[in-house]
């Protein structure tokens, strides 16, 4: 596969000691037991089994076995049939969906367009959906036969059937439940229980897809990456995911254990927030000579060398390559330490004048203290802090933070659920720019997202999101520094195709 293609945390937060060794301990426990069940570590906790009430990769990639969509993602992020067997935009504002006869979810009740009617309005109006976004403009969701139903928008929307993928069915007579505890859906595993340890156990069902070829799983939720590491080299568990690269070189040594690069969608970025700077910082900030001289001041193929042992690529632009948007034609801004500094002298800036706060989670780290190092290299005061993920994105409790380290992904596989996010102008409905950060303001970058928008000829629609992207890396309101992907550890014998959403369905593994 294109290393290009492929998107590597960093490690993730220690925390939550006790309850690692807990899980750890239960695993190494069970692990006699016969037949032996598929030992899944997680990288970090379970909030909730409910699919419509989260909102992160880890409850994605589990309940993914649990559950169906209308529609699915392949690895590579393209869209294909899943309970829908045909859909037609009968208007731009009206797709009808044919559904898959036959299908029965886990209590043996049959799958019907009411049931795929009552997922979708509850996960739009259900005040604890976590994904109420994903049906936004949706204006009504009805019936028309035993197997077909309309879904009906206030204007065009392209990337529907994209954000459908993302919503899972229920039985319409879980529709109305607060919270659903005990997952019941028609995906290739059904839910046996959830230990008192946070494991979840499954076991395989004959759906509509087969009964798959491992019989049993066990999902387990293990945050510290040194106890991840662990399980895999002592045999006690069959894949963890997301390991540091300390704990993958351990894996790679060990026989019996082998690496696979998982790919991943994120695109490393340095958000630049002005609004937190004052005085000859915020100046600076908003003169985009100092920004591009921030950006060719970044070694960024060093930071892939170094913070990611050789596990990634310098990022041309906001949007991973399998991502629709992206566009080929644009070249990385080359490491130029000279330029950065004729920029920064255009500009009016001498050394010292400017003083960043670089925020960053505990994962990203190592990438941090090298975007440092080369800043105050070209006369940039740096101060770093290292926050609690939910802190850094909690801009109002952050004031000391000018520039966020972090990674941005399309969930939808489409580039329009970025941009328009954090590039268009901020719409007081929160359709547009609800979480552009950096102030980027743009009359002509805001038309041409306005037009994908609408725009359902796909070829046409490309060239939208494509020329909106140029436009905003021209003022570059925010710093594109690398694509990464993680390591999964794995036992010998167990074959599985890495997914770009890192989603984990275990349909697809086999023991050879």
């Amino acid at each position: 596969m294109d290393p290009r293609r492929l998107g590597l945390p960093g490690r993730p937060a220690k925390g939550r000691r006790r309850g690692c060794a807990l899980v750890v301990a239960a695993l190494l426990a069970g692990c006699a037991r016969s037949p032996a069940p598929l030992r899944v570590a997680f990288e970090d906790g379970l909030r909730t089994l409910d699919p419509h009430h989260h909102n992160d990769v880890v409850a994605w990639s589990l309940l993914s076995n649990f559950f169906d969509a209308v529609v699915r993602f392949d690895p590579e992020m393209r869209l294909e049939p899943a309970l829908a067997t045909r859909w037609q935009f009968v208007s731009s504002d009206h797709l009808r969906l044919e559904l898959r006869p036959h299908v029965r979810f886990h209590d043996g009740s049959l799958l019907t367009a009411a049931d795929v009617a009552a997922s979708l309005r509850r996960a739009r109006d259900d005040p604890a959906s976590r994904i109420r976004h994903l049906l936004e403009g949706v204006r009504s969701v009805s019936v028309h036969d035993q197997l077909t139903l309309d879904v009906h928008t206030a204007a065009g929307s392209p990337t529907l059937l994209n954000r459908l993928a993302l919503v899972f069915v229920i039985p319409r007579h879980h529709a109305q439940n607060p919270e659903i505890e005990v997952p019941v859906g028609t995906g290739s595993y059904h839910f046996v229980h959830r230990r008192d340890d946070g494991v979840v156990e499954a076991q395989a069902f004959e759906g509509w897809r087969g009964r798959p070829p491992i019989a049993a799983v066990e999902f387990a939720f293990v945050p510290d990456d040194g106890d991840r590491a662990r399980l895999i080299l002592t045999g006690h568990a069959d894949l963890a995911v997301r390991l540091s690269p300390d704990a993958a070189d351990a894996v790679q040594r060990r026989p019996g254990c082998r690496l696979i690069a998982q790919p991943r969608t994120a695109v490393q970025v340095l958000e630049l927030n002005p609004t937190h700077a004052s005085g000859a910082t915020r100046t600076a900030l908003a003169d985009v000579r100092v920004r591009r001289a921030l950006l060719a001041a970044t070694n960024r193929q060093r930071y892939v060398n170094v913070a990611y042992r050789g596990g990634g690529a310098v990022a041309s632009q906001y949007v991973h390559p399998v991502v629709f948007g992206f566009d080929p034609a644009i070249a990385e801004t080359p490491y130029n330490p000279r330029q950065a500094a004729a920029l920064l002298e255009q500009a009016g800036i001498a050394a010292g004048d400017v003083e960043l706060g670089l925020g960053f989670g505990a994962a990203s780290a190592n990438l941090a203290a090298l975007v440092a190092e080369d800043w105050r290299r070209l006369g940039v005061r740096v101060t770093l802090h290292q926050l609690p993920f939910k802190e850094l994105m909690d801009r109002a409790a952050t004031p000391q933070v000018t520039v966020r380290l972090y990674g941005r992904r399309c969930t939808t596989g489409d580039a329009a659920e970025l941009l328009n996010a954090a590039f268009h102008s901020p719409l007081p409905d929160g359709s547009y720019g609800n979480e552009n950060f950096s102030g980027h303001a743009d009359p002509d970058t805001d038309a041409l997202l306005e037009a994908a928008g609408r725009e359902m000829d796909p070829e046409r629609r490309l060239l939208l999101l494509q020329r909106a992207q140029r436009r905003i890396l021209e003022a570059l309101p925010v710093l594109p520094l690398v694509l990464t992907w993680s390591q999964t550890g794995v036992r010998n014998g167990l074959e599985f195709t890495p997914r770009h959403d890192q989603w984990l369905d275990v349909a697809s593994f086999r023991w050879r």
